[in-house]
């Protein structure tokens, strides 16, 4: 059946080509006796006006006619009749031999005939240019066919050519000579920068690759230009620190690296509201189903800080053995605040209560990283190193280092200092020519923060940019819910998304960038044994259809990319091989104190001595038994 669709299929496109072969002769045919009968009808006036030479004789009509034919009649044979005016001319012969007429006209009208037929001649030449209307036919519709596409776009979302989004970007770029940070080719305007830019890609596709150019040109810019720009990381594997960490002037946060600044959470606190806002960093729930619990235990914290800081213990150590403390004891430092302090006291009053329980569970989950900050009390406050810019002076950066193997320990802590230096960026005069950026590498690793939100869609007047890298949305759908995560992805004005193969990402992303209505070319074929080749027939038809589809994310090779700027297009992008080299460790671990051992009483010493003969005989007596 295969063959038969091939046979008839080859057949019809040679009946169509033929055909349209065929037209194009006849309009070239058709010229050629237009441009024939041009020239005869301009001949034909001079022949009915000629006279014989000096006389006042006409040139019969007939005569044109026996001179270019050579027929004189039926019964002539060589011989042509001369007409009766002519005849005194011809010596009164009224038959001359074929030649000897012509000869004899052209005697009698000074060759005007044999002009004429030259006239002819040229005019026939000539009228083979009515082919080349031929040529032009075929050339016009085969060159045009190749113009014509399939389909043809109406509305919607539209791909852009990469040199022409480049060449949109360069011209808004023009206008901001700090508009420096590049993809290879394509510039962000600086315009663009506050407006966050969000990148996906599994693992390997080229996220961090991406991130290291942009960091180095950040960092480029403010030496070369002396601004006063800062970059926050936070950095999950240690590789922006082992790469981009400059020893002279940035900073590092690791409780676990020995490089670490010191901190301490009162450093933080400078008013009464801030012990809520701290408390709320720590204990935000992102299952709408545990705020109450997660609530109850950011009251206990709360009144607990508020408990220290009255009491001047305002240590790291201070706050881990005051919550490692019963819940009795607690209870009772509680009782010694003001009355307005003790709110929190209803939650944990009654200690047997399995409520109680949940409360001091949640408490203790959250600041379990105390226990490695006993020792690390320092000066350094995240409020204050988002307050104290200069300009026209390199700022540093600070690398917030949460290495994979200890991320479970200080994932709240990680997430209370960047979620108090957004809320700091936030409080923060407008000025659109600041630069605060935040580099968060894997955001779903962190626990939910709200301002995020808000920087997204207030940070600009800030000068707050937000540069998020994930693998997929999965996670940071489970951390900030469905609704919230649209509203996350459409803050971002620029994406730029690798390979991504979660199928429900990949779907989701194809949804956000859109649909385009095109009209299309469709072909249709019917077939028939009793005819020779099918016949086709075509009809446009409009659809609707993805712009990007799912699989398109899906397949991606590394370093290419799906770039989408708002107001200035999609587009496919390639990240130049640009790698930067390890310049520092990307994690010292710190040296511990060893853990003190405590040496038993001797009188237990001695009963376990003389305990040890009756456990040999009971494992004898085991022995024997299984043996047995």
């Amino acid at each position: 059946m295969r063959g038969y669709q091939t046979h008839e299929a080859f057949w019809a496109d040679v009946s169509m080509y033929f055909k349209m072969i065929v037209r194009a002769f006849i309009l070239g045919l058709t010229i050629q006796v237009m441009i024939l009968l041009i020239g005869l009808y301009g001949i034909q006036g001079g022949l009915n006006n000629l006279y014989v030479v000096g006389t006042q004789t006409k040139m019969p009509s007939t005569v044109a006619i026996k001179y270019y034919t050579g027929f004189g009649g039926v019964f002539s044979g060589n011989y042509i009749p001369v007409e009766p005016e002519l005849q005194g001319y011809a010596k009164n012969n009224t038959k001359l031999p074929v030649d000897v007429y012509r000869n004899f006209v052209d005697w009698l009208t000074d060759n005007a005939y044999k002009n004429t037929q030259k006239k002819m001649h040229h005019w026939f030449y000539l009228s083979f240019l009515g082919y080349i209307a031929t040529v032009l036919y075929l050339v016009i519709f085969i060159s045009t066919s190749k113009k014509i596409e399939d389909e043809k776009f109406l509305r919607g979302a539209k791909v852009t050519p990469i040199a022409v989004l480049n060449k949109k970007l360069a011209e808004e770029a023009e206008k901001n000579p700090l508009s420096t940070l590049k993809i290879g080719d394509t510039i962000l305007p600086y315009e663009m920068e506050p407006k966050h830019l969000l990148i996906l890609g599994t693992a390997g596709s080229g996220k961090s690759v991406l991130l290291n150019q942009l960091a180095a040109q950040i960092n480029q810019r403010k030496v070369q230009n002396q601004t006063g720009d800062r970059c926050i990381f936070y950095d999950l594997k240690g590789e922006f620190a082992a790469k981009q960490y400059r020893e002279d002037l940035d900073l590092i946060f690791s409780p676990f690296d020995a490089r670490s600044l010191g901190w301490n959470i009162f450093n933080e606190l400078e008013i009464l509201p801030d012990y809520d806002v701290i408390a709320k960093s720590l204990y935000l729930s992102s299952d709408p189903k545990d705020e109450y619990w997660y609530n109850c235990a950011k009251d206990v914290f709360r009144t607990g800080l508020v408990y220290l800081k009255m009491n001047n213990k305002t240590r790291n150590k201070d706050l881990w053995e005051f919550f490692s403390q019963t819940l009795e004891e607690i209870q009772a430092a509680f009782r010694t605040l003001p009355l307005s302090e003790r709110g929190a006291l209803k939650h944990i009053d009654k200690g047997d209560s399995p409520a109680a329980a949940s409360i001091v569970s949640i408490l203790q989950e959250r600041i379990q990283f105390f226990r490695y900050l006993v020792d690390t009390d320092g000066d350094f406050s995240f409020r204050k190193f988002i307050r104290q810019s200069k300009n026209n002076t390199p700022q540093p950066n600070l690398y917030i280092l949460n290495i994979e193997q200890y991320e479970t320990i200080f994932k709240p802590l990680m997430t209370l200092a960047i979620d108090t230096m957004i809320r700091e960026t936030l409080s923060l005069p407008d000025d659109l020519n600041r630069r605060i950026f935040f580099i968060i590498d894997e955001l779903g690793t962190l626990y939910k923060m709200n301002s995020i939100l808000k920087l997204e869609t207030v940070g600009r007047s800030k000068g707050a940019c937000l540069i998020c890298a994930n693998q997929d949305l999965g996670r940071i759908e489970e951390q900030y819910g469905k609704a919230n995560l649209k509203s996350f992805f459409n803050n971002f004005n620029t994406n730029i998304t690798f390979r991504i193969r979660e199928p429900e990402t990949a779907e989701f992303l194809s949804k956000a960038i859109g649909e385009q209505q095109l009209v299309k070319m469709m072909q249709s074929r019917q077939m028939s044994p009793s005819e020779m080749g099918d016949r086709k027939s075509f009809s446009e038809q409009e659809r609707t259809e993805r712009l990007i589809i799912p699989t398109e994310f899906q397949t991606q090779e590394d370093l290419e990319a799906i770039i989408n700027i708002a107001n200035f297009g999609i587009s496919h992008i390639e990240v130049p091989r640009i790698f930067y080299k390890d310049r520092y460790p990307h994690f010292v671990m710190r040296e511990f104190a060893p853990l003190a051992t405590t040496p038993e009483p001797e009188t237990v010493v001695a009963e376990e001595e003389v305990n040890k003969p009756v456990e040999a005989e009971k494992k004898a007596d085991k022995f024997d038994l299984v043996s047995i």
